[in-house]
């Protein structure tokens, strides 16, 4: 796997940032499936050439995209997710399950809120609301 690296400066020390980006993650988590870009692309109903181009960084995914490729490979949406790690000595492993609830609970709400939304659109089309 090719991260993408920077360097940052900060209180006068240097961090070097390792970055996976969206495109690497949905591809890394599409070759452990054993996965090629057409089964995958197929899956989500795209095109292989715009898969690549998503897993190549020359294009940047949909959020609904994103969701519909956790959704299809059966994987948690936060694996798809850029990383960023830095050698700052922060134990990311302990904010893992904090930002997990947090996006699961993002998704949920999320979710909710379209539900309310398509609920009060058959509302206006059946009169029952106006």
């Amino acid at each position: 796997m090719i991260f993408y690296h920077e360097t940052l400066l900060f209180h006068d020390k240097m961090y070097f940032c390792l970055v996976k980006t969206i495109g690497q993650c949905i591809a890394e988590q599409r070759l452990c499936k054993r996965w090629t870009q057409e089964k995958l692309a197929s899956e989500i109903g795209m095109h292989q050439s715009i898969l690549s181009d998503i897993e190549n960084d020359k294009r940047s995914p949909k959020w609904d995209t994103v969701c519909q490729i956790a959704n299809r490979m059966d994987v948690p949406l936060i694996s798809l997710l850029p990383v960023n790690a830095t050698n700052d000595n922060v134990n990311n492993d302990e904010h893992f399950e904090e930002e997990k609830k947090l996006w699961e609970s993002l998704l949920k709400t999320k979710d909710e809120l379209l539900a309310e939304k398509d609920y009060i659109i058959q509302l206006y089309k059946t009169g029952d609301l106006s």
